[in-house]
């Protein structure tokens, strides 16, 4: 187990830590790529990792154009009352799992032999004369929403 100790900005009313939001800034001028924003709602969790820089983005509100990840914009207009610096400990496990996921063929023939076997039958030929075929992460997880649940009962 490894703990790591982070630093975030917490809503003092409500206690809700500061998440971050990535928007794009292509086709603007003089800005980096994209531009990073705090708001109770977002993508995943401001943390930095020092308590002063923390404390910096409590204060201050970096302009859209220079706004990166350790300097967001504030999507509101916070207060720097309204806001607290907060330590968060991380506490990470790391654990090895076993995974298995559907060769090509047995993805195959549960998405179509039955359902189109002329089809199932081109591509079992296409593998069989050495031609590589892949099902995306999108197929994978369809796959597995389909067949999964029914498997495990």
């Amino acid at each position: 187990m490894k703990k790591v100790k982070k630093y975030g900005l917490r809503v003092k009313k409500t206690g809700e830590l500061l998440k971050f939001i990535t928007v794009s800034n292509d086709g603007a001028d003089f800005c980096d790529s994209v531009s990073y924003y705090l708001d109770v709602d977002g993508e995943s969790e401001w943390l930095v990792d020092t308590p002063e820089n923390a404390e910096y983005v409590r204060n201050v509100s970096t302009e859209w154009y220079n706004a990166g990840y350790e300097t967001p914009k504030h999507s509101h207009d916070f207060d720097p009352d309204e806001l607290e610096v907060v330590e968060v400990e991380i506490i990470t496990s790391i654990n090895k799992i076993d995974v298995k996921i559907p060769t090509m063929e047995e993805y195959l023939e549960k998405k179509y032999k039955e359902s189109d076997p002329r089809h199932y039958e081109y591509c079992m030929n296409h593998l069989k004369d050495g031609n590589l075929m892949y099902y995306s992460l999108y197929d994978l997880n369809e796959f597995l929403r389909k067949y999964k649940n029914k498997e495990d009962k």
